[in-house]
């Protein structure tokens, strides 16, 4: 996983206004236990492409790893105003 980081920091700085690249970093970010450079990928991804659900979605994840369920409330809010049918961000938000 430490490759793919590196991997997807390159192509960030290649094309640093793919939202795809920056959530991808993001998660990988996350896996490799750096929740503040995940977040800061996350939020990236999300000022680029502000309609993918799925970003704010697992920014919340990682609030809740974080122990930050206000935080975390608030991201999935974002997520099901983007899709009110994000399921995921559903179920999560009704189990806070």
């Amino acid at each position: 996983l430490p490759e793919a980081r590196d991997a997807l920091k390159k192509a960030v700085s290649l094309a640093p206004n793919q939202a795809r690249f920056w959530y991808n970093l993001g998660l990988a970010e996350n896996h490799l236990g750096d929740s503040t450079s995940a977040l800061n990928a996350l939020e990236r991804a999300e000022q680029l492409d502000p309609s993918a659900a799925d970003y704010p979605y697992s920014r919340a994840t990682i609030y809740l790893g974080l122990n930050q369920p206000e935080q975390a409330k608030a991201a999935l809010r974002h997520a099901l105003r983007i899709d009110p049918n994000h399921a995921q961000a559903k179920r999560l938000l009704n189990e806070l």
